[in-house]
């Protein structure tokens, strides 16, 4: 693999991302969130500036993850039917390198999308909570990033590649509730149905991000706490990129374009 060659298709993919004014797309749905973070501040009878931090982050974290997903999707979707990509691999390109870098671009892009959306909590949070918070909403758009482009090159269809990378992503995110279910105390523990599914639910756990213990809206009111959570998130996240990565350069370089 030439990491030459995925340099320029990383550059070539950063430089895709202004031309399709993603940033604008993504500033107008920051303002849209900061928006409706003063209507629901405005509503609240108690605690007003909580209201403003929470709705805040948590409509931009999904409404980001959401771009994410439909930005990756639709240029791979594009570059593979308008066969662009044949002109790329004529080139000295191999697929290897077109994949790593494509998901270089990718993860630049949406890491920045990511660090500035923090930027409003700075002013109304502080700012070392707000930092945390956005690193964190970066390292999640990254996993992300790497999983719908796994999955358009596999499935080489938009709707099924929107439909995949958002279970995944609910999944990922309800795991750690999940877990905790098949272990409640309404769950018979001795039943062999219990413990089956127990275990199953674990092994998936395993599987899965926990992306529940990501850019959690408590740090903003915690001071500089969610520091402490990101040396685990940075590892999880190379992790899970890694094994994403993997998955879909596996399959796009075993078959036809």
């Amino acid at each position: 693999m030439s990491f030459k060659a995925s340099a320029v298709v990383a550059r070539q993919t950063l430089l895709e991302a202004a031309r399709t004014r993603l940033p604008w797309t993504a500033l107008t749905v920051m303002v849209g969130a900061l928006l409706l973070a003063e209507c629901a501040a405005a509503l609240a009878l108690t605690d007003s500036q909580s209201y403003r931090i929470e709705i805040y982050a948590a409509f931009t974290r999904l409404a980001l993850v959401a771009l994410t997903t439909l930005f990756v999707a639709h240029s791979v979707m594009r570059e593979l039917a308008d066969r662009v990509i044949d002109l790329s691999l004529s080139r000295p390109v191999s697929r290897s390198a077109w994949f790593i870098g494509r998901l270089l671009g990718f993860s630049v892009a949406v890491a920045l999308l990511g660090i500035v959306a923090a930027l409003p909590l700075a002013f109304t949070s502080t700012p070392l909570a707000a930092l945390a918070w956005g690193v964190s909403l970066a390292a999640e758009l990254c996993i992300v990033a790497a999983a719908s482009l796994s999955a358009a090159v596999a499935l080489t269809q938009l709707n099924a590649t929107v439909l995949a990378v958002g279970a995944f992503y609910v999944l990922a995110r309800m795991m750690g509730a999940i877990v905790l279910m098949s272990h409640g105390p309404a769950v018979d523990a001795g039943a062999t149905s219990s413990i089956v599914i127990a275990q199953l639910v674990n092994a998936l756990a395993l599987l899965l991000p926990a992306l529940d213990d990501y850019t959690r809206s408590a740090w903003l009111t915690a001071g500089g706490a969610g520091f402490a959570a990101l040396p685990a998130i940075a590892v999880q996240t190379v992790i899970y990129v890694a094994l994403l990565a993997a998955v879909g350069l596996f399959d796009f370089t075993r078959r036809e374009i």
